[in-house]
């Protein structure tokens, strides 16, 4: 089996692990030929290990990974380095490749990138709840699976959150694109100036001839007519 993974072979696939336990985000189960394996996989050191559903995840929480490197920084180094900077194959598997098997490790900063690049792995969800804070936010999910993190519908920014608090850290959320909007809409609350009505401005022309010593038949040409 290890000499199946070590080359790559096609003859292996692999699928999450079933069941809740966190541990499963540090291991895979494997098929050869289609067929389930008594098998997992360490998806930072590659490492297959004997394990069977009956015996949940004691022996793999046993395992001693040989790769040091923190989770977060292989992950960075998988979706974002080059073939330098990681150790796996191209056939490895995509959903360790892509960090599916490891989602909820993916930091804030990770994920606003995401967002940013527009990636087809980011979807959104309505927020749960009545509050109205819920109308300029949505639930961030990735690879189908969600965060606690929410996404600002207005500037596109990822805010902590999670169920258990409420919406107090969305209501602290100062949208830039929000602020834009509302002065926007304060500039056009200003009351227009009145339209000069045209006796008024025909009073106002008869007293300019008075003041300035000029023929009142300026203000009765057709030029003027047509001003007012």
């Amino acid at each position: 089996m290890q000499d199946l993974i070590n080359s790559c072979s096609p003859r292996i696939t692999w699928i999450p692990g079933k069941g809740k336990s966190h541990v499963w985000s540090s291991f895979s189960l494997v098929k050869v030929d289609d067929q389930i394996q008594d098998f997992a996989v360490c998806t930072e050191c590659k490492m297959a290990i004997v394990w069977k559903s009956k015996d949940g995840t004691n022996s793999l929480r046993k395992h001693v990974c040989e790769n040091q490197l923190p989770k977060r920084m292989k992950l960075s180094n998988l979706m974002y380095g080059s073939a330098q900077t990681s150790s796996f194959c191209d056939s490895y598997p995509r959903e360790i490749l892509e960090g599916t098997v490891n989602v909820y490790k993916l930091s804030k900063e990770e994920v606003q990138r995401m967002v940013d690049e527009a990636s087809d792995r980011i979807s959104l969800t309505p927020g749960k709840g009545k509050s109205e804070v819920w109308m300029t936010f949505s639930i961030l999910e990735v690879d189908g699976k969600q965060m606690d993190l929410a996404l600002c519908n207005q500037c596109n920014l990822v805010v902590t959150w999670k169920s258990k608090d409420g919406t107090n850290g969305l209501r602290k959320h100062v949208c830039k694109q929000e602020r834009l909007l509302q002065a926007v809409g304060n500039f056009s609350k200003y009351p227009a100036k009145p339209p000069i009505r045209a006796p008024e401005l025909e009073e106002a022309a008869a007293i300019m001839c008075g003041t300035d010593l000029r023929p009142l038949d300026i203000i009765k040409g057709q030029g003027f007519l047509n001003f007012i």
